[in-house]
């Protein structure tokens, strides 16, 4: 879990440090991206499709991260839940439990999801379809250490 945690960081620090070495200026950032990896025009315009297509769909994505994240760390959550109230009558910890999964959860999603949206939304469209890759495939290498997948 470490070390896909590791790789999703080096994946974001490598977009911003791409992004503040190659802003724009006379070129538009598309141009200066498409020289960089050497993009053909046609790769360029899958790229438009591409964003144009998943841009109108970033709520969609941003709660579907929060829950995929939250469902590989809830076992670490309800563990975490369990030490704090594992010296304290049944009743408790029941009403603990179901307090974390009824509100908990919810409040989490409910506060993490608009705040991802918000930043996938102000990214332009090479980043956009970076990170949202980036970010689906770091889950899902997170899944597979966790034996989830």
């Amino acid at each position: 879990m470490a070390q896909a945690l590791r790789i999703t960081i080096a994946f974001g620090l490598a977009l911003v440090a791409f992004r503040n070495r190659y802003s724009p200026g006379i070129y538009s950032e598309t141009n200066v991206i498409a020289k960089f990896l050497k993009l053909k025009e046609f790769q360029v315009e899958i790229v438009h499709w591409l964003v144009g297509h998943i841009r109108p769909h970033t709520d969609d994505l941003a709660l579907a991260m929060v829950a995929t994240a939250l469902v590989i760390f809830g076992d670490h959550i309800n563990e975490l839940l369990r030490m704090l109230v594992k010296r304290q009558r049944l009743w408790l910890r029941m009403l603990a439990f179901i307090a974390l999964c009824s509100v908990g959860y919810g409040a989490l999603t409910v506060w993490l999801t608009p705040l991802l949206e918000s930043f996938l939304r102000n990214l332009p469209g090479w980043q956009l379809l970076a990170v949202i890759s980036g970010s689906f495939i770091g889950i899902a290498l997170l899944a597979q250490k966790q034996r989830l997948v």
